[in-house]
């Protein structure tokens, strides 16, 4: 990966490490953990507050969308298991 794109469409698409058929929602919340981490650590508290307009003002849902591709249930954090 070497571009912000790169990064950004890679986890707009990505699935699980494990099981590209099966969704990994643990593995996705651990990437959203480690960014709130990152944000929490490393941002100006001006720069949250643009974070919360931008949000508002895109109207960011996380309602969850139909899954045309999967719809069975994996146990959470599978992405630990390809850890080795």
């Amino acid at each position: 990966m070497k571009t912000f794109e790169d990064l950004e469409a890679m986890l707009r698409e990505w699935v699980s490490f494990a099981d590209p058929h099966v969704y990994d929602a643990g593995g996705m919340a651990a990437l959203f953990a480690a960014c709130l981490d990152n944000m929490r650590s490393r941002m100006l508290k001006a720069e949250l507050e643009d974070i919360g307009a931008y949000l508002v003002t895109t109207k960011i849902s996380l309602e969850a969308k139909s899954r045309r591709r999967r719809s069975f249930v994996r146990p959470l954090f599978v992405h630990h298991a390809s850890r080795g």
